[in-house]
């Protein structure tokens, strides 16, 4: 495992059935930065984001955090040892406020002035009392996020956090990111939007039927050929 490293993948694999869905699959995410995942639709991504957060077992391979190895952890274990994570569909409470949400994510001394804290950072301190159903899409994503930051996570799993947002929204979460990653979190995002992924991250990891085929500068990456076959085809 290399040193400074928050999050190692080392030859993960899992099948559902016949289908390969994560093939040997070994990565590195550095402590302290904002990492792209892409690759084309069924290309893994989400499912090693379900067994990143402890959703599905690995068959075989090798999952470290802070080089101890969480493969055999529960969800609620990971969630405990730093990492959080949100998912391409919100996982709000709709019927609860926007205050409840918060309140209910953590139980810890102090959760009400953190919760407090964070719907000021987020803009949506003026809505604590209103039902989560009554917010934008966008709103939603953003209680979305903050609820994930009542648990303290170190590691931040964020699945299309921009996706069907409008642009003045987009920029609100970026600059969350960006302020929560200046305050010392790490942050692994699946985007579509390559806009986003090569304006904002630090690396960019690119998959493809569950295996690793580029990792670098987000430049790099770009110009890579089996990347472009593998959006674009040949």
């Amino acid at each position: 495992m290399e040193d400074g490293a928050i999050l190692t993948l080392e030859r993960v694999r899992k099948d559902f059935g016949g289908l390969r869905a994560v093939d040997d699959c070994s990565l590195v995410v550095e402590t302290g930065k904002i990492v792209g995942l892409i690759g084309p639709n069924g290309a893994g991504k989400t499912t090693l984001f379900q067994l990143i957060s402890g959703v599905l077992r690995r068959d075989s391979g090798h999952i470290y955090f802070h080089g101890d190895d969480i493969s055999r952890l529960r969800p609620h274990e990971i969630a405990r040892r730093g990492i959080g994570r949100t998912f391409q569909i919100t996982r709000i409470f709709p019927k609860m406020t926007v205050w409840e949400n918060m309140i209910v994510a953590s139980h810890s001394a102090g959760a009400e002035e953190r919760a407090r804290a964070l719907l000021e950072l987020a803009d949506l301190l003026p809505l604590k009392d209103h039902y989560a159903a009554e917010l934008s899409f966008g709103q939603q994503k953003l209680l979305d996020l903050m609820r994930v930051m009542m648990l303290n996570p170190e590691l931040i799993l964020l699945d299309e956090p921009a996706a069907g947002i409008n642009p003045t929204m987009q920029n609100k979460i970026l600059d969350l990111i960006h302020q929560l990653n200046k305050e010392g979190r790490t942050f692994l995002i699946i985007e579509h939007d390559m806009d986003i992924i090569m304006g904002h991250c630090e690396k960019v990891i690119a998959l493809n039927f569950g295996r690793v085929i580029a990792e670098g500068r987000p430049d790099e990456v770009r110009e890579n050929e089996e990347v472009l076959t593998a959006y674009f085809g040949k």
